[in-house]
């Protein structure tokens, strides 16, 4: 997740970290939302690894940044299911905006379901579909239940989801330099 392939490839993540890394921070916390961007990625790799069966090879964080846009329109799902009914008839649209995001910006040009020559499809698509799914779960608890810093029980939630979060990236690295 944390590799890239070239320039471009930074900058169009760090693009859309900025898009989707922030408001997510706002909605749950920066530590779980980091936390959940890594879990979404990493059962998103895993997920992938088993479809593509050979060769499987990642590099980008692009997988994280699906995860993080599916955090958003599952969290964005849920909370318009809690809202009017005039809310809940429109609680799917922010789950097709994440598929046209996908569409646009996760496919390759020849629109293959496959790790194509610089787009991981298969991890873009299981990103947002992981990312979907914890969204959902994390906004399942009560709004804003992370988001009260002056609460020691909900800084200490947060401190720990980062740790967390960076403690999953550091132990990938150790394996994978480890051979």
């Amino acid at each position: 997740m944390t590799l890239h392939g070239d320039l471009m490839h930074v900058i169009g993540n760090v693009l859309a970290a900025l898009l989707f890394f922030s408001p997510l921070g706002r909605w749950v916390g920066a530590g779980v939302g980091a936390l959940a961007i890594v879990l979404g990625a990493f059962f998103a790799n895993l997920t992938t690894a088993a479809i593509e069966k050979h060769d499987f090879a990642s590099v980008g964080a692009s997988t994280a940044t699906f995860a993080a846009l599916g955090l958003l329109a599952g969290l964005q799902a849920v909370r318009r299911l809690r809202g009017g009914s005039f809310d809940k008839r429109r609680a799917w649209i922010s789950v097709g905006a994440g598929l046209a995001l996908f569409a646009m910006l996760g496919v390759d040009s020849q629109s293959r379901m496959s790790t194509g020559p610089g787009v991981d499809v298969w991890g873009h698509l299981t990103g947002l579909g992981f990312g979907i799914l914890l969204g959902a779960l994390l906004g399942a608890p009560p709004p804003r239940i992370w988001l009260d810093p002056k609460r020691t029980r909900d800084r200490v939630v947060q401190v720990a989801s980062a740790l967390s979060a960076l403690g999953f990236l550091a132990f990938a690295w150790w394996r994978a330099l480890r051979g």
